[in-house]
């Protein structure tokens, strides 16, 4: 499967928790078996967001 998906990273204890979102298309039974024991599949329920678009840089305080 190529990884085009949407990928965010976040820190956790002792390293960073990093996600991979898969097409809509992908369920849980149909997705790829992860070849490390460290990769976790889990199924988010659907949400609304909202998002704001930025083009300045990144700053802790942005």
């Amino acid at each position: 499967m190529e990884m085009t998906a949407p990928v965010t990273q976040t820190a956790a204890p002792g390293g960073f928790s990093v996600q991979f979102v898969l097409p809509k298309d992908v369920t849980l039974a149909s997705a790829p078996e992860p070849l490390d024991t460290r990769v976790k599949l889990r199924e988010v329920p659907p949400s609304r967001v909202a998002v704001i678009r930025y083009s300045g840089l990144w700053t802790e305080s942005n």
